[in-house]
């Protein structure tokens, strides 16, 4: 056998193994995750300066109606 065929089934060899190795999704799974609890935050954050907006709206009438 040349050496030429020996290159090209080894290099067959390396492209059965590499095809049977399973797949992996971790890293996909973790950009999820990331992805969603940005999503929860800001939506969090948007929340808080809302409610914030409204107390002080509600303290300030409160404290008009004793001054």
């Amino acid at each position: 056998m040349g050496v030429a065929r020996r290159a090209v089934l080894a290099d067959i060899e390396s492209m059965k193994k590499l095809l049977q190795l399973p797949a992996r999704e971790e890293g996909q799974t973790m950009a999820e995750y990331a992805t969603v609890l940005t999503v929860i935050t800001v939506a969090c954050l948007s929340a808080f300066v809302l409610l914030a907006t409204s107390a002080t709206s509600a303290y300030a009438r409160v404290a008009s109606l004793f001054s």
